[in-house]
């Protein structure tokens, strides 16, 4: 809370920095992921108050995350928050309350913008897909296809290695939903 509040003083006074130390505030957040989760799935299953900072309200922040995805923002920031998101994905309440961060990853997977970020976002789809409901990766996952072929021609074997376990996950999750229909 408190580094994305100095950011947003930065960003206020006309810093051409804002952005970094709202960046920074990701990663270590990003760090907690995995704890914070699993003290919420703790604190639901014995009925107890969830943590100080609950995944989903995360998710459902206009004023933070998703304002960090949109097109305005820094790439690296964007690609930060692309992949915060996806970490919190399991806490959705809804698969529409992915649908933001699922356009964002669809926005940044675009030929036109830089590979740091279009490799983020793959990354991040990766997670999501993952960790995330199904039914939110499956609606969209025919969406995806195109542009995560598309990695391929960045020509870096990392990069190739992402898209291909992207590509399986999204075909998995294409053919789950013909199976339910």
């Amino acid at each position: 809370g408190r580094a994305l509040g100095e950011a947003d003083a930065q960003r206020g006074a006309g810093s051409g920095e804002w952005w970094r130390q709202r960046e920074a505030a990701w990663a270590m957040l990003g760090l907690a992921s995995e704890s914070l989760c699993r003290r919420m799935r703790s604190a639901n299953s014995r009925g107890r108050p969830p943590p100080p900072l609950e995944p989903a309200a995360l998710l459902d922040s206009a004023e933070h995350l998703r304002a960090d995805v949109g097109a305005a923002s820094p790439p690296l920031l964007r690609a930060r928050a692309l992949c915060i998101a996806a970490r919190f994905s399991g806490a959705a309440g809804s698969a529409a309350a992915l649908e933001p961060y699922l356009h964002a990853m669809l926005a940044s997977l675009a030929p036109t913008e830089p590979p740091l970020l279009r490799v983020a976002a793959c990354r991040a789809l990766c997670a999501l897909c993952q960790h995330g409901p199904a039914q939110a990766v499956a609606a969209a996952a025919s969406l995806f296809l195109s542009p995560v072929s598309e990695l391929f021609r960045l020509g870096s074997d990392d990069v190739a290695m992402a898209a291909a376990e992207n590509l399986s996950l999204l075909l998995q999750h294409s053919a789950e939903t013909v199976r339910a229909e």
